[in-house]
């Protein structure tokens, strides 16, 4: 398991931001018929719930942009990724089947209300520490962009920045080769505590 240490400079400026992690061994494939058809079905049910509330009242994502606003980074121009799901959700747009893996952890992203990475355990060179990007980073996000990070909160190796709460990078991204997922979750809102969240991403995890 790789370990993940925080910043002191994070820590100064948000302290009660968290992260829960999650490591699992994985066979990536399409998501069986089963399992789209009760991610597809739930999904159905949130967006009749979030079409009587506005997403900017949900505590999490609330506490997300507070976060974004605190490390100098608009919300409303780099939206937390969870935050972006919802949304599709509610547009009935659904989310794109990609592999099982990215899949459910898009469903739990949307259940938790929460930005999930998830990344390839083997990409990542060394420890993780979590921070937040500084003047001139970026990398390619797997929306093929490159993403600006400076205020973002995320996620670095050795290597450098390869995850964060908007978009996670193309370097570390699961593919049909990974053996070992690591998936983070990012909480921002200092109500909710992390053994909760855990509970809910391992019972998801083992419907691999």
């Amino acid at each position: 398991m790789k370990k993940i240490n925080f910043s002191r400079d994070l820590i100064e400026l948000v302290p009660h931001v968290k992260i829960v992690d999650f490591s699992s061994a994985v066979k990536v494939e399409p998501l069986n018929e089963a399992l789209a058809y009760a991610m597809d079905s739930r999904l159905s049910i949130i967006k009749s719930a979030y079409e009587v509330s506005p997403i900017s009242t949900i505590d999490n994502i609330k506490w997300g942009r507070t976060v974004y606003r605190k490390l100098g980074k608009d919300p409303t121009k780099y939206r937390l990724s969870s935050e972006k799901l919802i949304r599709r959700v509610i547009k009935g747009e659904g989310i794109e089947h990609i592999n099982n893996v990215v899949d459910l952890a898009n469903w739990l992203s949307v259940e938790l209300k929460a930005p999930i990475g998830v990344y390839d355990a083997s990409k990542i060179k060394g420890d993780i520490v979590m921070d937040f990007g500084r003047s001139g980073e970026t990398y390619k996000c797997l929306a093929g962009y490159e993403l600006n990070l400076e205020g973002l909160p995320l996620l670095r190796d050795e290597i450098g920045p390869f995850g964060s709460s908007t978009a996670d990078s193309v370097r570390t991204a699961v593919d049909e080769f990974t053996t070992l997922a690591i998936l983070c979750v990012y909480l921002f809102n200092p109500d909710e505590e992390g053994e909760e969240y855990l509970k809910m991403t391992a019972s998801f995890f083992k419907r691999l």
